[in-house]
């Protein structure tokens, strides 16, 4: 067996780049309002300083891609807040993309109709991933009212 190199390194989200692929052996997205909250609580509670994420363990193909062997809920998680502030702030902050390899059609959604209440009930992906989209739009609508 060929030794691979493993190379362990420090990333900020907006340095976030390229297309990973979710394995078939993956679970779906499942994170609920709980864990979404959390995520953005503890980001939130850092005030500006460097925030650690659990680590994301990606594996580069051959074709310049990433399998993503573990983190893929909160890099999915990361992928819907930067889509709402995107819609929000109006600028460009996503620099990756995140392909399914059983559920095809959840990387469609995800990318273009995360706010699209009447196909969120078509499967278990679209559900968990628009009710996490509307967590995070709730979570900063609260935020700006304490202000």
């Amino acid at each position: 067996m060929e030794k691979e190199n493993i190379n362990l390194c420090d990333k900020y989200v907006g340095d976030i780049r390229g297309d990973f692929s979710i394995p078939s052996y993956q679970r779906g997205y499942r994170w609920g309002s709980a864990e979404v909250t959390a995520l953005l609580d503890d980001i939130y509670e850092s005030e500006g300083k460097s925030y650690c994420l659990q680590p994301v363990v990606v594996r580069r193909k051959e074709d310049g891609t990433y399998e993503l062997i573990d983190g893929q809920q909160r890099l999915t998680t990361i992928y819907i807040v930067l889509s709402y502030l995107e819609k929000f702030l109006q600028d460009k902050f996503l620099h990756y993309e995140l392909h399914y390899d059983v559920r095809g059609d959840s990387g469609r959604f995800l990318k273009n109709e995360l706010e699209d209440e009447s196909k969120a009930n078509e499967g278990p992906d679209f559900y968990y991933m628009h009710k996490a989209y509307k967590t995070v739009e709730q979570w900063f609508k609260n935020k700006d009212k304490a202000r």
